[in-house]
């Protein structure tokens, strides 16, 4: 088994008992159910690549537990922080 990879520290495992989606007030919510913050947020990126006509995607990772939504933690918070910075900074999606 090789070294986790610090994005990847909030996967729970097969249970997935807590999980990410990305989800927006316009755009709604993606149907997926990801396993940690960086497969959300770039789930999030690419919703919104290709939307013509001054569209844009509102979509953001949230925390999700047994079907409901529940605040991140510090460290998610952190780790969403880190990947929005990264991105900005010209950070290929691929790269995240």
């Amino acid at each position: 088994m090789g070294t986790l990879d610090p994005l990847e520290t909030f996967n729970l495992g097969t249970d997935m008992k807590r999980y990410y989606k990305a989800v927006g007030n316009v755009r709604g919510a993606c149907t997926h159910r990801h396993r940690s913050v960086r497969t959300a947020y770039k789930c999030a990126i690419k919703d919104g690549q290709g939307l013509t006509g001054g569209a844009y995607s509102d979509r953001l990772p949230r925390a999700f537990e047994a079907g409901d939504r529940v605040e991140m933690t510090d460290s998610e918070i952190d780790m969403l922080d880190k990947l929005q910075r990264k991105r900005c900074a010209g950070t290929a999606l691929r790269d995240l």
